[in-house]
């Protein structure tokens, strides 16, 4: 009789010992309904892969009284600081144009985060960026080179504006935020 009760609590054991298993190695999760059956990360993957580009730039436009050019700025701390300032109404982003130069020098000093290393000291045509040293944002109407240095902000699309295009008489020229 004891060697049968033995028996018996040694089985209940085992049952008991693997039900604790099971649980422990499903990581104590809930059984999935039909619902829940889809498998949530490979939803992420699908999602990361997608060019979801809405998400990751934003939309600019620098605008005269004549003409709109669009452009685009890669979502980073230094460009969605410089779109909260903008919202906020702490920055008005109005542009003198200097045609000696070839570049839009911003009216107003903004202050933004920088990467420590990242700046660049030649500039393309079309190209946004922040000179920390003068606390402005540049847009620039030629390929240059700018020794002060820049962290890059955003390109313009096309090449625009064009060095020809800029005169010290010009319409003010505005940089805005668009959705």
């Amino acid at each position: 009789m004891k060697r049968l009760e033995k028996g018996v609590i040694g089985l209940i054991l085992v049952i008991f010992a693997g039900t604790v298993i099971m649980a422990v190695s499903s990581g104590g999760q809930k059984a999935e309904s039909s619902s829940d059956a889809f498998d949530t990360s490979e939803y992420r993957k699908a999602v990361k892969s997608t060019d979801n580009h809405h998400f990751k730039n934003m939309k600019v436009e620098l605008s005269g009284k004549k003409s709109k050019i669009t452009g685009i700025l890669p979502k980073t701390p230094t460009s969605v600081s410089l779109l909260k300032q903008w919202e906020s109404k702490k920055v008005d982003l109005d542009f003198t144009a200097s045609k000696k130069d070839s570049v839009l020098t911003s009216k107003q000093t903004v202050k933004l985060p920088t990467p420590k290393g990242h700046e660049l000291t030649h500039a393309t045509v079309g190209e946004i960026g922040y000179d920390p040293d003068s606390d402005k944002v540049l847009i620039f109407a030629s390929d240059k080179n700018y020794s002060r240095g820049f962290y890059p902000l955003g390109n313009l699309k096309g090449n625009e504006p064009s060095p020809a295009s800029l005169s010290a008489d010009q319409d003010p020229l505005e940089l805005s935020f668009k959705d």
